[in-house]
């Protein structure tokens, strides 16, 4: 039986183009690099992540595609297959640090080249690489045997290195949009990222492990291959180690090879699954909304477009008709929408009256914010001026009767507000400044009207309140202030009472208005005590002659 299998393997071989015999020589490639090999390798792997951070950032396809022809991270995954596959510690061990080492050099320059670009935008090319499906997994496998393939025709490393390039865009740009999600905190995008990366190298390392097996790269005496190499001081930790094993006769069980490609798959199966939920429920989308469209406006519809990529998904219909219509289509596709798992679904119905309008409105999509709210119906009238919006939000009930606004333009803009009642205080005043504010904090001066009257514990400090009160309300003609004042002294004293500024202005005050010809709004009664009420309905006693 063993014989029907290394002929069978024989066979495959020559059928792929390889001689038998120069397996061992392959092999021996591998374990032995040439000169030289590690500078050129991590030079190629750095400029090629620099080149996909760039080229996923500026969404440039053809900067991507130059990333791909230098990546060389190709190599040493196919080559820790080949160890897999001939159960050999050195060359698993020494390709197998080599490509967690990239891995870690990847995503770590790529999130620090990202930090340092002046912008952050999702680009398309960036979101492409965030759901990782089977689809993915079946390409990475056919890579897998494209390089596996460049590997049997040739030892040249300059094949493999072409082999590489080949799935280039299988492993860089995803460890580049990884980085590029941890430099911007965007952990869906990292994660999607990451979880592409890791089952594209899943499908590389099985089936490249699987062709090398199949074509008979077991039967390479390779213990006799790894005593010839293991004197080379050129190696690093990892290969010591894994010469140190191979020199107590260890090999690599089947178990152990088999270890790694378990892992990734156990790794990725549940997310590819859910990935594949995930497109179903993406058909079920398309399904449901040309259904609605085709039930609901029929033939009225012009053109729709649905992004499932997008995040969150976003859907755009122009059809012909009016703006009620569009309204209750809209509705109706975001109920629909939220039904199937899209809540957040972006949603946007234009109505244009004729098939000239659509075309009007075809050639400006670009122009268009993509997926903001359609044009308003009508357009949102201007916010009311300051002195309007403080007249509407004025709380009465506290602040009392509102007499005067006052505004200026900013920046800021600044209100003087005057009325009667005591002052708001530094609460109500914020209250006020919050209910007014629109764009920018407006500055409130609050000037109030309130009674005077003289304190218990004799003071002449009421006096310059009385005064302030008559000064301030003579600005303001439907405010009337309602004076009681005790009689005058008959005798002067040799020094002024305290109420002799007041009983002065006041008597300014009179002579005022009758020069003017008008009637005093200020009326002094005689009475007990001093007492001046302001108010803007007129005092219910006058006096025969105004004092």
């Amino acid at each position: 039986m063993k014989q029907v299998v290394i002929r069978a393997q024989d066979r495959v071989a020559r059928l792929m183009g390889l001689d038998p015999g120069q397996r061992s020589s392959i092999v021996r490639g591998m374990l032995h690099p040439p000169s030289g090999d590690a500078t050129g390798y991590w030079l190629q792997l750095l400029i090629s992540v620099v080149l996909a951070t760039l080229g996923l950032a500026l969404n440039s396809t053809a900067v991507v595609i130059g990333a791909m022809l230098i990546a060389p991270l190709m190599r040493p995954i196919v080559e820790l297959a080949m160890g897999l596959a001939t159960g050999s510690p050195p060359l698993a061990f020494r390709t197998g640090q080599r490509a967690v080492a990239s891995i870690a050099l990847s995503v770590g320059a790529s999130a620090a080249f990202t930090a340092m670009l002046p912008f952050h935008d999702p680009t398309p090319e960036l979101v492409a690489r965030m759901a990782p499906t089977l689809l993915d997994l079946a390409v990475a496998a056919a890579c897998a045997v494209a390089g596996a393939y460049a590997v049997i025709v040739s030892n040249n490393s300059v094949a493999t290195t072409a082999a590489g390039t080949s799935i280039g865009i299988s492993l860089v740009p995803p460890l580049c949009t990884a980085g590029y999600g941890l430099s911007v905190g965007d952990w869906e995008m990292a994660t999607g990222a990451g979880l592409l990366f890791t089952a594209n190298i899943t499908g590389i390392i099985t089936v490249a492990s699987a062709v090398f097996v199949i074509v008979g790269f077991g039967q390479s005496n390779i213990g006799e291959l790894e005593r010839a190499v293991d004197d080379d001081e050129r190696f690093g930790t990892a290969a010591r180690f894994g010469f140190a094993v191979a020199s107590q006769s260890r090999r690599l069980g089947l178990v152990s090879r088999l270890v790694l490609p378990l892992l990734l798959l156990g790794a990725i199966g549940y997310p590819l699954l859910e990935a594949v939920n995930e497109m179903t429920q993406r058909t079920a989308i398309r399904q449901r909304v040309a259904t609605i469209l085709e039930r609901s406006a029929g033939d009225r519809v012009m053109e729709y477009s649905l992004d499932l990529r997008a995040r969150p998904i976003e859907l755009r219909v122009v059809l012909v008709g009016d703006p009620a219509v569009a309204r209750g289509l809209e509705a109706t596709l975001r109920g629909e929408l939220a039904a199937l798992g899209k809540p957040s679904a972006r949603v946007a119905v234009w109505a244009v009256p004729d098939a000239t309008a659509v075309s009007a409105l075809s050639a400006r999509l670009d122009e268009v914010p993509r997926m903001l709210a359609p044009p308003p119906e009508p357009e949102p009238e201007p916010p009311p001026p300051l002195e309007a919006r403080i007249r509407t939000a004025w709380p009465a009930e506290h602040g009392g009767e509102l007499l005067a606004v006052w505004t200026t333009d900013g920046p800021p803009p600044q209100a003087r507000i005057t009325h009667l009642g005591p002052e708001l205080g530094s609460a109500g005043r914020e209250l006020l400044v919050k209910a007014v504010t629109v764009d920018v904090t407006p500055e409130l001066v609050e000037e109030t009207l309130v009674e005077v009257a003289p304190p218990v514990v004799d003071s002449a400090a009421w006096v310059d309140d009385a005064l302030v009160l008559l000064e301030r309300a003579s600005h303001h003609p439907r405010v009337h202030v309602c004076v009681t004042a005790p009689p005058p002294p008959r005798r002067r004293p040799r020094v002024p009472p305290a109420d002799t500024r007041l009983r002065e202005a006041l008597e300014k005050l009179a002579a005022a208005g009758a020069s003017a010809g008008a009637s005093a709004n200020v009326v002094v009664v005689e009475g007990t005590s001093w007492r001046l009420v302001p108010q803007t309905s007129p005092c219910p006693v006058a006096p025969e002659t105004p004092r």
